[in-house]
């Protein structure tokens, strides 16, 4: 009969030991700091929920939630629906809790271009980035925010100045 060198006690104290030293973890809304007098005092953390087994999240809104322009899009542009800056910006716009302002003569110089081919893919980037790449740098980005409306104007014409590589 061959006897293994492992007993059912032995077992059974390393399993109470691995346990007892398990991935029990336990999150205070206070840690304890001690003072100068050597007095222990509790202080306020930032609250951290778990979801899950092992993943710690804190309570409220992300950045993104709070800033919708920082909210990260990735866009295939479909073509032949979308073909002008417009079109595109409405397609970029559709869920991202913005609308395009309303137009005038200005921006509809804008809004007729053609979109370029190598902008019918974009991202991932913020949609602010998104919104300045599809409109190129002679057009300034303009938000407001208490209508959730985006407009864009023209830049003045001394800032369109050749881009690094271009020739005047």
């Amino acid at each position: 009969m061959n006897h293994l060198p492992c007993s059912c006690a032995y077992l059974t104290g390393v399993f109470l030991i691995t346990l007892i030293s398990g991935c029990a973890t336990f999150v205070s809304s206070h840690e304890e700091e001690t003072t100068a007098t050597g007095q222990q005092c509790a202080q306020p953390s930032e609250a951290v929920v778990l979801q899950g087994r092992y993943r710690r999240a804190r309570p409220g809104p992300t950045a993104d939630q709070t800033n919708l322009l920082l909210q990260i899009i990735e866009l295939d542009i479909p073509t032949p629906p979308v073909e002008s800056v417009g079109s595109a910006l409405k397609y970029l716009l559709l869920k991202s809790g913005f609308q395009l302002c309303n137009t005038s003569i200005e921006l509809n110089q804008l809004l007729d271009l053609p979109v370029p081919a190598v902008h019918l893919k974009l991202g991932p980037m913020a949609l602010r980035d998104a919104l300045e790449t599809l409109s190129g740098p002679a057009w300034s980005l303009e938000v407001d925010q208490s209508q959730r409306r985006i407009c864009f104007s023209k830049r003045d014409p001394l800032m369109n100045r050749p881009v690094t590589g271009e020739q005047p």
